[in-house]
């Protein structure tokens, strides 16, 4: 069976209360993202990923999920060469979120895995001065 869609209506999504996460702040100033990104919010980062290429993508993802004041922000940031390590962290934490998140992929860290157990180790076959040791001798 098809799946039927109706038109959004633009004005119920922006009334819409998302949970956000602090990503940086400046002098105590907060600015955050969406805790999580729809799949129609990574598929627009994918499509503009392949049709307008890295740069366009990621100004894209940045000013989305960060909005234009807290993209700005960023920008002031980056400028300055004391925050490039930084800056460089946040771009890639926020382009993660919206792109890993796409069609419902986490991003957030997964639990190690539980640790194998080690094989059991085989059984050592007595040697043979064992073996004579615990052999009882023939009475005659």
């Amino acid at each position: 069976m098809p799946v039927a869609f109706t038109t959004p209506d633009p004005e119920s999504d922006k009334k819409r209360e998302r949970p956000q996460k602090l990503i940086f702040s400046i002098d105590e100033k907060d600015y955050t993202i969406p805790a999580d990104f729809t799949a129609a919010e990574g598929l627009t980062f994918v499509d503009l990923l392949r049709r307008q290429g890295t740069d366009v993508a990621t100004a894209w993802a940045l000013e989305y999920a960060l909005g234009t004041e807290g993209y700005r922000a960023l920008l002031v940031i980056g400028a300055h060469p004391d925050h490039d390590e930084r800056f460089r962290e946040v771009c890639n934490i926020v382009v993660a979120e919206v792109s890993g998140k796409r069609f419902g992929v986490s991003t957030a860290p997964k639990e190690p895995p539980a640790p194998k157990p080690e094989p059991a180790k085989p059984a050592k076959a007595p040697s043979a001065s064992s073996r004579a040791r615990r052999t009882p001798r023939a009475r005659s």
